[in-house]
């Protein structure tokens, strides 16, 4: 009986606290929703954030790349998302780094939904700083799906 006791117990908490994390996700989502609604400057804000971001992921892919060459298909798809040309020309080494990603000048509209905004970059290869930059192209746009609005964003990158 005791036994029992116990384990009703275990599903009672294990079930209350599998709500309350649903609810925390819903009400974060609901959040980002009404931030990102807001003003022109915030946009801009999330679109140098998001190109980072993004421009991070991509060197994160062609590192995991030259590290694994084993999944180099599967990686290959993945980097096509980002651009359709090679950024970095050469033959990079397992080990280089990314860092002082910044933004160059403002952020310029291309159209009603697309944004350019052009990124700086030092690549570390070798204990040798190559200085570049890049262009991204950032697209956000607000989808309603059920009711409920939601981003959808986009950035590919470009060297023109």
């Amino acid at each position: 009986m005791r036994q029992l006791t116990c384990l009703l117990m275990i599903l009672f908490l294990v079930a209350c606290s599998s709500k309350s994390s649903k609810s925390m996700n819903i009400d974060y989502k609901a959040e980002a929703i009404e931030e990102s609604g807001g003003i022109q400057s915030s946009k801009i804000n999330n679109y140098k954030a998001l190109s980072i971001q993004k421009l991070n992921e991509y060197f994160d892919l062609l590192k995991l790349q030259r590290q694994h060459p084993e999944f180099n298909s599967d990686i290959e798809a993945q980097l096509t998302k980002y651009t359709s040309q090679a950024l970095i020309t050469g033959n990079l080494p397992a080990t280089f780094k990314v860092n002082e990603i910044k933004q160059i000048g403002e952020v310029q509209k291309v159209s009603d939904s697309v944004n350019k905004i052009q990124l700086s970059y030092n690549l570390e290869v070798n204990n040798s700083q190559i200085k570049d930059s890049i262009f991204a192209y950032c697209s956000l746009k607000t989808i309603t799906i059920n009711g409920q609005n939601i981003m959808s964003n986009k950035v590919r990158f470009s060297k023109k």
